[in-house]
């Protein structure tokens, strides 16, 4: 039985946890309020920005996912949880030489493009503000632990369920959409937590996933096609600021993952012909 440790396990990281436990793994989770972890998996109430575990008890785990969000968008909490602490764990963790396979969730934020461009994993990374700035240090802090280690970051678009109330808050507030010509990318909830799975699994792993669905499309389309769906009128701006970019997702489907909604429109549950 494969020991498995979720540094995080909130809402992502617990969704994860049930699944590979349901898989046979014996699975730890830390959170600050340990009594929020489900019950398949082992809690451990800790506040890892106080307090780091021992390296020598993780290095019990073959395989560490580190699934850490700030506690709200802003500079400070940014850089305290990507700048300071996800370094501050890859360092503990480097402390053994165990083997072990580390998985850690970033974003597509690292990319710079912003005139529409497609973006993959070979695509070089740029800090062009505080979160992107935060994030490529997370991820510089993980590279540095290969080859000792079997490193994996994983680098998500946004991740959406099929309920969204900030879309139908959008959707219903009378007022301009802005930046209608920007491309959007998008992962249902239930494909990230399947391809974090499929980390655990995966024979020969590349060192980097850029982990979106099949269909970047320009937020007029988005919007239009959901307004449609309910019956609605929407309005856009004039104005595009960015053109945003598209994600590629080639190389997370050539690992094997299938989808399970490759598009917005089955992510949605859009009925046929909107």
């Amino acid at each position: 039985m494969k020991k498995t440790l979720i540094l995080g396990c909130g809402d992502l990281g617990s969704a994860v946890g049930v699944q590979l436990a349901q898989s046979h793994h014996k699975v730890t989770g830390i959170r600050r309020q340990g009594h929020k972890i489900p019950t398949s998996i082992e809690p451990l109430a800790l506040n890892l920005f106080q307090a780091l575990p021992e390296a020598e008890w993780l290095s019990s785990f073959s395989l560490v996912y580190v699934i850490l969000t700030p506690s709200e968008r802003t500079q400070n909490a940014y850089e305290k949880t990507y700048g300071e602490l996800v370094p501050r764990i890859m360092e503990r963790l480097g402390e053994t030489n165990a083997k072990q396979r580390i998985v850690l969730t970033s974003s597509s934020h690292v990319y710079a493009e912003k005139e529409g461009g497609a973006v993959d994993e070979q695509t070089p990374t740029a800090a062009y503000d505080y979160r992107s700035s935060a994030l490529i240090q997370a991820e510089k802090s993980l590279f540095a632990l290969s080859p000792v280690k079997e490193v994996i970051c994983v680098r998500f678009s946004g991740l959406y369920r099929t309920e969204s109330p900030y879309l139908q808050k959008q959707l219903t507030a009378d007022q301009a959409i802005d930046n209608p010509e920007q491309y959007t990318n998008r992962l249902h909830r239930e494909d990230a937590v399947g391809f974090l799975k499929h980390m655990a699994h995966l024979d020969s792993p590349k060192n980097i996933y850029l982990a979106s669905d099949d269909c970047p499309v320009t937020r007029r389309e988005l919007y239009t096609t959901l307004a449609r769906a309910q019956g609605l009128s929407v309005r856009f701006s004039s104005e595009t600021s960015s053109h945003g970019k598209r994600c590629l997702n080639q190389r997370m489907k050539d690992s094997g993952y299938v989808l399970q909604y490759a598009n917005y429109r089955e992510g949605f549950k859009l009925p046929a012909g909107i």
